[in-house]
């Protein structure tokens, strides 16, 4: 018989045993169930997705608004630095393209959200006198994405040189998605909470690890490996990005020590893979087995934050 073992705070263990006891089960009679039923079905029976417990829908809003502004600063940068001749566009969007995927599926999530948000409101009158609330999210964030969309493709899904007329497409593109962008900040509630802050940051740690772990826990099919190696890209950009909006805290050798762990997760996977490549080339097996504990102590710094941060305690 395996033995899985597994680090949690010591009163999140006694709560749910707790639970547990009164459904009539154990914590390790319970995981063992679950591992059984993966197993038997190949499917997940829930999804635990980290939502910020103290996060309210206004804020939602402004995280989607800052993660889209990202996107298109990003793009701004990289359409200056551009040249018409150059042939290598696509390698040099290859992490904005990363980027528009994660900003996206950002606000697929957390839509009920962002377009419920109070800030983002207005209030309609319809023809026989009453008023409902409608969403300007939902007027303006699509002439948002068409925008950097549309800025994206003119470097990015052209295999020929790059051209002047590509530059002037993208800096048009820019332009309209810069206008709506605008208006959705002008929305945006005017101070977020430091708690927020922190816990989108904790939230794209977690998630970074999430796209971790999937990578090194064994064999996935190539497309599978790609999407996730492209995801902890993007997630890892995303933990730097919400540190700097976090701002100053009295947790901040903590965030920073987050930080810090993430990158050398990032770094130690990104040299595995060079690893792993050279050693599919030359061996049968296409497969190298991932080494350390960095993923581990990274885990256990992001669930230390978020107890002491946003539980309000020190276990």
């Amino acid at each position: 018989m395996a033995q899985i073992n597994a680090r949690v705070a010591d009163e999140d263990k006694e709560k749910a045993e707790k639970v547990l006891k009164a459904h009539g089960s154990s914590v390790s009679g319970y995981f063992a169930s679950v591992i059984e039923y993966i197993a038997d079905t190949g499917a997940i029976p829930f999804e635990i997705k980290q939502k910020p417990k103290l996060v309210n829908f206004d804020e939602v809003y402004a995280e989607a608004v800052e993660k889209f502004a990202d996107l298109y600063n990003g793009l701004v940068l990289m359409s200056k630095a551009m040249q018409p001749g150059i042939t290598d566009q696509w390698e040099r969007s290859r992490a904005l393209c990363n980027d528009h995927s994660l900003a996206m599926s950002f606000l697929q999530e957390n839509e009920r959200y962002v377009y419920g948000a109070p800030c983002q409101m207005e209030k309609v009158t319809t023809g026989d006198g009453s008023q409902h609330d409608f969403s300007l999210g939902r007027e303006r964030f699509p002439a948002l994405k068409t925008g950097l969309a549309h800025a994206l493709r003119c470097i990015n899904f052209n295999s020929r040189p790059l051209d002047r007329s590509d530059l002037d497409e993208m800096s048009e593109a820019l332009s309209g998605a810069e206008a709506a962008l605008q208006s959705l900040r002008d929305l945006s509630p005017g101070e977020r909470s430091i708690e927020s802050r922190i816990a989108f940051f904790i939230t794209a740690a977690l998630d970074a690890l999430q796209a971790a772990k999937v990578l090194t826990d064994g064999p996935n099919e190539a497309f599978m490996f790609h999407h996730w190696f492209t995801r902890l890209d993007a997630v890892c950009r995303d933990v730097v990005a919400c540190h700097k909006r976090v701002g100053s805290t009295k947790w901040d050798a903590q965030i920073q020590l987050v930080v810090e762990h993430v990158a050398t997760v990032k770094n130690q996977i990104d040299e595995w893979n060079r690893k792993r490549l050279d050693f599919a080339s030359q061996n049968s097996s296409n497969w190298l087995a991932f080494q350390g504990n960095a993923i581990d102590v990274a885990d256990e710094q992001v669930r230390k934050l978020q107890r002491t941060a946003l539980r309000g305690g020190s276990r």
